[in-house]
C-alpha cells in the first residue's frame, strides 16, 4: 500500500471513531441538464467500441443526465486539436459548456512507432498482426542479424520519442485556449502507456534478450509520457486550476487488460472506458448533480351543456420523462458488493473521500459510487459513512429502517 493510501486508511480508522459527530451537508439537483463538451482524439471519441454509449464521455453524461457534444476525432494529434480549437463552431460549443473533457497526446507518441512497426513488418516479410505476435517470434522467424535487430529496436525507441516535446508544448497551448472559457470546469485525463504491458510479459525470462527488447520500447514510451506529456498536463492543474486525472497509474502494467493492445490498437476497451469514466464522474461531483426522476401531468377538461343533459368529458395525459441513469446494481451502503452493509463499507467510503481530496478521484467504480452515495447528494464523504454505521448498528438490534432514514 502506498503512503497516500496508508494515510487514507489511518484517516478512515480515526473517522470511524469520530464520525457520529460530523455535520451533515446536502444539495439540490439542477433543473436544467448540464452540457458536457468533449475534445481530443480516438480515446475520447470511443474508437474501437462496438457500442458508443460505453465510452467514458457517454457514461459520464448518462450518470449526470447531461447533454454531451463529442468533438473528439479519431487520429487527432495535439497539433490537430490545437487547430480545431480555432474553429468557430467548436468555439460556439465550448462557450456553452458546463464541463469540458480533454485528452490528447497518444497519437503524438504512437503514430511514429506504428509507422516503424509497419515498415519493419513489410521489409522483412513478417506475418504478425499483434504486439504479442511480434514479441513471440522466434529468432528463426527474423531473417536479420543481431545488429540489424538491435538497430530496429533503436528505431522503435526513437520513433516513440520523436514528438514528445512538440506534444508537451501543444498541451500547454491547448490549456491557454481552454482557459478562455471560465464558466466551464475543465477535466483532463493524462496519457497512459499503451505498451505497459503485453499479456505474456510476466512469462518473459528476467534478463532475457526478449524481455530486454520489449523493455526498450516500453520504457521509451513511458519516458515520453511521464517525462514530457504528463508533466505538461500537470502544469495545467498547477497554473490554471484544471482537474487532471491520473489515468497513467490506473493503466500501468495492465494495458493488455484495458486496451486493444493485443490487436495493435491502443484505445481503451469497454473496461478501460469504465475505469476512466469512474475517475471523471468522481471529479465532477462537486459541480454536477445527478438528476432525479421527473414527471409532468397535463389534464384537459371539456364541458358540454344543453338544457336537458350535461356531459363532462375529461381527457388525462400523463407524460413521464426519466433522466436518471439505470439503478445501481448494489444496494445503498453495500460499497464492496458483499450483500452486507457494515463497517467495511464505511471504511471504503472514507478512503474514497480521502483519495478524492487529493484530486485523484474517489477510485470507486460507478456502481460502487452509487452504493456509497447513501444520502444521494452526488458526493461521497463522511456523512455517507455515518449513515452506513448507524444503519449497521440498527441491523445489529433487528430494528433497522431503510438506510435512507439514517442520513
Amino acid at each position: 500500500m502506498n503512503t497516500n493510501l496508508k494515510h487514507a486508511a489511518a484517516a478512515a480508522a480515526a473517522g470511524l471513531m469520530l464520525i457520529a459527530a460530523m455535520p451533515f451537508t446536502g444539495s439540490k439537483a439542477d433543473a436544467a441538464a448540464p452540457k458536457i463538451v468533449v475534445i481530443g482524439d480516438g480515446i475520447s471519441a470511443g474508437k474501437g467500441l462496438s457500442d458508443p454509449s460505453k465510452s467514458y464521455a457517454a457514461l459520464t453524461a448518462a450518470y449526470y443526465g447531461a447533454d454531451v457534444t463529442n468533438l473528439a476525432v479519431d487520429g487527432y494529434t495535439t497539433d490537430q486539436v490545437l487547430t480545431a480549437l480555432d474553429d468557430p463552431s467548436v468555439k460556439a460549443q465550448l462557450a456553452k459548456a458546463d464541463v469540458i473533457l480533454f485528452n490528447a497526446g497518444m497519437h503524438d507518441v504512437m503514430d511514429p512507432f506504428m509507422t516503424e512497426v509497419a515498415d519493419f513488418k513489410e521489409r522483412l516479410g513478417l506475418n504478425f498482426n499483434t504486439i504479442t505476435d511480434l514479441y513471440t517470434l522466434t529468432r528463426e522467424d527474423l531473417p536479420i542479424s543481431d545488429e540489424e535487430l538491435i538497430s530496429a529496436g533503436n528505431d522503435f525507441s526513437r520513433a516513440l520519442r520523436k514528438n514528445r516535446s512538440t506534444a508537451a508544448e501543444n498541451i500547454t497551448k491547448i490549456g491557454d485556449k481552454l482557459a478562455a472559457y471560465p464558466n466551464a470546469k475543465v477535466v483532463c485525463t493524462n496519457v497512459y502507456n499503451p505498451l505497459s504491458v503485453i499479456e505474456q510479459y510476466a512469462q518473459l525470462a528476467e534478463g532475457s534478450n526478449r524481455k530486454k527488447a520489449y523493455d526498450v520500447i516500453k520504457n521509451a514510451a513511458e519516458k515520453s509520457i511521464t517525462g514530457s506529456i504528463n508533466p505538461a498536463y500537470q502544469s495545467l492543474a498547477d497554473t490554471k486550476g484544471f482537474t487532471v486525472l491520473d489515468v497513467f497509474t490506473t493503466f500501468d502494467m495492465k494495458a493488455y487488460q484495458y486496451t486493444g493492445l493485443n490487436a495493435m490498437a491502443f484505445e481503451p476497451n469497454e473496461e478501460g472506458h469504465r475505469l476512466i469514466a469512474n475517475q471523471v464522474i468522481g471529479s465532477l461531483n462537486s459541480v454536477l448533480k445527478k438528476p432525479e426522476t421527473t414527471s409532468t401531468t397535463t389534464t384537459t377538461s371539456t364541458t358540454k351543456a344543453t338544457t336537458t343533459t350535461t356531459t363532462t368529458t375529461t381527457t388525462s395525459t400523463t407524460k413521464a420523462t426519466t433522466t436518471t441513469p439505470p439503478a445501481p446494481k448494489r444496494a445503498l451502503g453495500d460499497v464492496d458488493g458483499d450483500k452486507a452493509v457494515n463497517a467495511n463499507d464505511a471504511t471504503a467510503v472514507l478512503i474514497a473521500a480521502a483519495k478524492n481530496g487529493t484530486g485523484s478521484g474517489t477510485g470507486l467504480s460507478p456502481e460502487e459510487f452509487e452504493a456509497a452515495d447513501v444520502d444521494q447528494n452526488k458526493l461521497v464523504n463522511a456523512n455517507d459513512a455515518t449513515a452506513i454505521l448507524r444503519y449497521a448498528a440498527a441491523v445489529g438490534t433487528g430494528n433497522q429502517k431503510d438506510i435512507s432514514a439514517y442520513t
